[in-house]
């Protein structure tokens, strides 16, 4: 499974890279393939 996170046209607050990184490494753990937008911050 491939799962892709992406942010409205603003963007996701600088505070927030912490958090979207513990979520890609849960959701790898769990087998799901992860991809981030570049432009996500």
């Amino acid at each position: 499974m491939k799962v892709g996170i992406v942010a409205c046209s603003n963007g996701q607050r600088k505070e927030w890279k912490e958090q979207n990184e513990q979520l890609v490494d849960v959701l790898n753990i769990m087998g799901i393939e992860t991809v981030l937008s570049p432009h996500i911050m």
